[in-house]
């Protein structure tokens, strides 16, 4: 008897202490904000989309988007809108990929799509154009071409402009989708690459294999310079230049006053993808697996890079380093200055589409295929 009672006191005593000890632990501070740093996002056609840590290549995160990926991605605020070739549009929460929102426009979906204030715009294979309002997620408007839109939509003074497998360049108005003006190149022509609009005009390039420039206010025609191959490859305006590829395998600096060629550097392969510069060089990949650097001076190769696939992924400038992606199924990072490989990681299918970086500070920084300025 003696011994149970020494127990149940025992017992009691355990109970009392561990009841005083979680109250006098209990603290009025709030639990701590989730910390995130900047990612880089690239997706394949493994049907994933990825967010590595930009400086080391550490996955953050991956999310199921159960479809082939294109196009590149867009951040709109803290969501990460993934357009996807079956026409399914994912929202990601950035920072964790957790899904927000799955949307459909209908139809395929390869050209980038581009935002500007509440909207974001996206092209469709169908012939169409979608204004899709970003808070609610409806079609505000749509505007119908003669032909399949690959062409990423850029946006100037209020309007839309891109380019249309009907032989057609477009300017609509962003607000309500009524027409501008359109440029005819003729309907046996069309329009695979990308505009960019600088100093008051459009370059566009076309599969007639002429790039074109318009002016950005009336559509009407300045000038236009004649490859020997269709160009794909979305332009680019540096230094008073326009630069792009084509699938002759060229890279063309022109002249953007006079039209008139200041240098031509060739590759092995078509140029698809679209190029990027900085500090006075010129990055651009083609199809004979190379990642090249061109000094924007005289053409001449600073540096290449080799994969083991062809690259149709446009690079990516942030930070002294190049981001791209290639058909051998890798997602490369290299230094600006030498070319050297910072890191890789294998990505288990073709990476057809471009990387785009978010940091923690709210500043997104794009390639150029669509349009986006850094």
């Amino acid at each position: 008897m003696p011994q149970r009672w020494t127990n149940l006191l025992m017992a009691l005593g355990v109970v009392v202490f561990f009841t005083a000890c979680q109250k006098s632990n209990y603290s009025s501070d709030q639990p701590l904000s989730p910390s995130y740093s900047s990612s880089v996002f690239i997706s394949s056609d493994n049907d994933i989309v990825y967010a590595f840590d930009p400086q080391n290549g550490q996955e953050h995160w991956h999310s199921s988007v159960s479809n082939n990926v294109n196009a590149t991605p867009i951040l709109i605020g803290n969501n990460l809108f993934v357009p996807t070739l079956y026409g399914n549009i994912y929202i990601f929460d950035k920072n964790t990929g957790k899904t927000v929102k799955q949307i459909s426009i209908n139809s395929q979906i390869i050209a980038s799509p581009i935002s500007s204030g509440n909207m974001i715009y996206v092209a469709g294979v169908n012939d169409t154009l979608y204004a899709l309002d970003i808070n609610t997620y409806a079609v505000k408007w749509k505007f119908a071409t003669g032909g399949q839109i690959i062409s990423s939509p850029t946006i100037y003074n209020g309007n839309v402009i891109f380019g249309s497998y009907d032989g057609k360049v477009y300017s609509v108005n962003q607000t309500d989708g009524s027409i501008i003006w359109s440029y005819n190149a003729g309907t046996s022509n069309y329009f695979k690459s990308s505009p960019i609009v600088s100093g008051g005009n459009v370059y566009i390039g076309c599969y007639d294999s002429n790039l074109y420039t318009l002016n950005a206010v009336s559509g009407t025609l300045k000038w236009k310079y004649h490859t020997r191959a269709a160009i794909e490859s979305s332009p680019i305006v540096y230094g008073g230049n326009v630069i792009f590829g084509s699938d002759d395998t060229y890279l063309y600096c022109v002249d953007t006053a006079t039209g008139i060629a200041r240098w031509v550097s060739r590759t092995y392969d078509r140029i698809v993808s679209s190029p990027t510069a900085s500090d006075q060089v010129i990055f651009t990949a083609s199809y004979d697996d190379t990642l090249y650097a061109f000094n924007i001076l005289d053409g001449s190769v600073k540096w290449k890079f080799a994969t083991g696939g062809a690259i149709k992924s446009s690079p990516l400038v942030y930070n002294g380093r190049v981001y791209f992606g290639s058909y051998d199924k890798s997602f490369y990072v290299v230094d600006t200055a030498s070319g050297n490989l910072i890191w890789k990681n294998k990505l288990n299918n073709i990476i057809e589409c471009s990387p785009i970086v978010g940091e923690t500070t709210g500043s997104n920084f794009y390639p150029t295929i669509s349009g986006y300025k850094k």
